[in-house]
């Protein structure tokens, strides 16, 4: 089950936060993914499924805007979006 959503501007600025189970995900994810962007380039962004050390990460990425979901969970990403 996905635990939080978040929408990022194309500066990696959190625009929108959604909390959506108990256990509250602390925006440094958002930092570590930004930072993995920056480094990794284009080809980080095409990839939409990330693993991060403590979460993993659904990203889709249109017109200049991030949505950003974690979860600690490995699943399919369509079980992402069907659980939430």
């Amino acid at each position: 089950m996905l635990q939080c959503i978040f929408i990022l501007s194309d500066s990696g600025q959190v625009m929108l936060e959604k909390q959506l189970i108990g256990h509250k995900v602390d925006r440094s994810i958002c930092a570590w993914f930004w930072d993995q962007v920056i480094s990794q380039g284009d080809s980080f962004k095409q990839q939409s499924v990330i693993a991060s050390p403590t979460h993993y990460l659904f990203q889709i990425v249109r017109e200049g805007i991030t949505f950003l979901a974690c979860t600690q969970l490995e699943m399919p990403p369509l079980m992402g979006i069907e659980s939430s």
